[in-house]
């Protein structure tokens, strides 16, 4: 009972570190986009996007949200093209 928890120990923030964490501006979320699906803020601060979905969030550096905007772009081309030509497949095997 009298045992101290060594994990807690390790856990403990040193002076330095508090004052560095107490000294950092102030993140201020400015909301991007809203829909039932979820919800894109960005912090001027942090330099920080992050995605919200439901319970999950992503945070991303701006150049990286870029680059998930190109490959989502493209997989939805992809995507469409396939679609189309899946129907197209399954109408002439119903015409046959």
């Amino acid at each position: 009972a009298g045992r101290k928890d060594k994990h807690f120990e390790r856990s403990k923030i040193s002076r330095r570190q508090m004052g560095e964490i107490m000294n950092r501006p102030r993140c201020f979320h400015a909301l991007l986009a809203k829909n039932s699906l979820g919800k894109i803020d960005y912090c001027a601060s942090c330099r920080v996007v992050t995605l919200h979905i439901g319970a999950l969030s992503m945070r991303f550096d701006p150049e990286s949200v870029e680059s998930l905007w190109g490959l989502l772009g493209a997989g939805l081309g992809s995507l469409s093209q396939k679609m189309a030509s899946d129907q197209v497949q399954e109408s002439n095997k119903l015409a046959s």
